[in-house]
């Protein structure tokens, strides 16, 4: 039976309103904004001219839209829905509403004072102050202002940039992203967020590998997978059926999707590079890259270079469109455990091996920084990179935590068990770990302290994802456990769980995003929990 325990830690919480501050600068602030108006006649740029001129006119943009709001007959106006709260908090004896001036001045009526606000913002302008927005519930609300606003609001800028804010699972935004309907993509990541929560899933079984599963990675559309018995299984993700089989010469240890999602690059066991052809199931490339075999790839983002770390303790870089070595960078002491790309800067990687984690510019292949600290192997699966902040662990029942931008290591977590993987989150001050001692820790990283213990696994933890909403975790128990954050409290801390049982054997490998795991197994087959349900219908080519 699964159990949770709780560490308790006092926290602060701050909620903040829907950051629309943005359009009182741009409206208000920038003399470059005015360039964007029509400045024939307008009334509304002589407020904004005489905003410049006067520091202590502060306007309120939000009793302007309340008229507009309710000219059109709705109930609930603007100022209601704390849409534009925030924006005029000042206490200024001198302040004027814009509604106030706009009727003094210019003797305008209700109709005018719409005409104005709406038809004066370019519409450019009006999308970027809505892209500040961070709920969907926000976006639908100022929908209903006016049509002109309901006509920008189903801009799909809009909706993919909110996507951004709140998906931990961008990695799919390469290429073509004006052909997704993020707005869809939003509907079914809520609807799964529902279905997380409560336990519900489809899940399916696809069989057909020989051996134990190595690998596994998925595009949108296709769920690829390599195993031990030295094929790569192409699977259609909503069919499930099997449409390819290629055949390596090796076995398949590991696999990644280039930047256009139209090729697959995989490591084997023998040192071999190999580069192939999503669409026509054609080998392009093959290359005896290393000497031992290859434990971890990484592409770099959107760009063709990707880095291979093998046992032979070298790492590579290599350019998937022409198919060659680039260059091989130094090497660690021991064999290469993990390489993760520094989103921040996009030509830093950092890889770990034996006791020690590197950091190196692969534009001239050099080492820039060594990570010292460790006493003991750090393990794979146990690199964190994100922000400029790095988190690693293994043996010695620790997790060092470094920031890049300061000299030496800024934080150490004793785990009091050996870490078989990790996720660090910088932006919610939280890390998790699976353990050696079968538990998952949930870590409040600033002042290095345990909020919480998940117990529900029978053996080590070696799979951890993290999100705001849940913590999935896999074990070599064969069993996958979902921990629900209670979204009620202000701390993070686990209302209910669900275990996701089916292997039959240790679970080495999973893709996890917002409304899926695909977990693979040494049972030789591969799981799909779906907790979206997609209909055919309503498919959706990123989730």
């Amino acid at each position: 039976m699964a159990t949770t325990t709780t560490t308790t830690t006092t926290t602060t919480t701050s909620s903040f309103s829907a950051v629309v501050d943005v359009s009182q600068k741009i409206l208000f602030s920038t003399p470059t904004s005015l360039k964007l108006y029509n400045s024939s006649n307008s009334s509304l740029n002589n407020i904004i001219n005489n905003n410049n001129n006067n520091n202590n006119n502060n306007y309120n943009i939000t009793e302007c839209i309340s008229i507009s709001n309710n000219d059109n007959n709705n109930s609930s106006s603007a100022s209601e829905m704390g849409l534009f709260k925030g924006i005029n908090n000042s206490s200024n004896k001198n302040s004027r509403s814009l509604t106030n001036i706009l009727n003094s001045s210019n003797k305008k009526s209700k109709k005018d004072i719409k005409q104005c606000w709406f038809d004066k913002l370019p519409e450019e302008v009006i999308v970027k102050i809505f892209k500040e927005l961070e709920e969907e519930k926000d976006i639908y609300k100022i929908s209903l202002v006016c049509s002109q606003w309901n006509s920008i609001t189903q801009t799909n800028e809009i909706w993919m940039n909110l996507y951004k804010k709140k998906s931990f699972h961008k990695q799919l935004l390469k290429h073509n992203v004006h052909e997704i309907d993020f707005k869809c993509v939003l509907k079914l990541k809520s609807n799964a967020q529902s279905n997380w929560k409560n336990g519900r899933f489809k899940c399916s079984v696809l069989q057909g590998h020989k051996e134990n599963i190595s690998s596994i990675i998925f595009n949108g559309s296709k769920i690829v997978s390599g195993s031990y018995d030295s094929t790569i299984k192409i699977w259609d993700y909503y069919t499930h059926e099997c449409t390819d089989t290629l055949m390596n010469k090796t076995t398949v240890t590991t696999m990644q999707f280039d930047h256009s999602n139209k090729k697959i690059i995989t490591g084997s066991n023998q040192g071999f590079v190999n580069i192939w052809n999503l669409e026509t199931q054609t080998l392009e490339s093959s290359v005896k890259a290393h000497y031992g075999f290859i434990g971890c790839l990484k592409g770099n983002y959107n760009s063709s270079i990707f880095c291979t770390g093998s046992k032979d303790k070298e790492i590579s870089v290599w350019d998937i469109d022409r198919g060659c070595l680039v260059r091989k960078m130094g090497s660690h002491r021991m064999g290469i455990s993990n390489i993760e790309w520094c989103n921040v800067n996009p030509n830093h990687l950092i890889s770990t091996g034996g006791d020690t984690a590197k950091v190196w510019d692969v534009e001239t292949g050099q080492c820039i920084r060594s990570l010292t600290g460790h006493a003991f192997v750090i393990n794979n699966s146990c690199l964190s990179v994100k922000n400029q902040m790095v988190a690693t662990g293994g043996e010695g029942s620790h997790v060092t935590i470094w920031d890049l931008r300061q000299n030496n290591y800024s934080k150490l977590v004793n785990t009091a068990s050996t870490i078989y993987s990790l996720q660090y989150e910088p932006e919610l001050n939280s890390m998790v770990t699976g353990n050696k001692d079968n538990m998952v820790k949930c870590w409040k990283v600033d002042t290095s302290s345990l909020e919480q213990t998940f117990m529900g696994h029978t053996s080590p933890v070696n799979i951890i994802h993290y999100d705001r909403h849940h913590i999935v975790s896999g074990s070599l128990d064969s069993n996958l456990w979902v921990w629900n954050y209670d979204q009620s409290s202000s701390s993070r801390k686990v209302g209910n769980f669900h275990k996701l049982e089916g292997h039959t054997d240790m679970i080495n490998c999973a893709y996890i995003d917002e409304t899926k795991i695909i977990s693979g197994s040494f049972d030789n087959r591969i799981r799909i929990w779906d907790f979206a349900n997609q209909k055919k219908e309503n498919r959706c080519s990123i989730m």
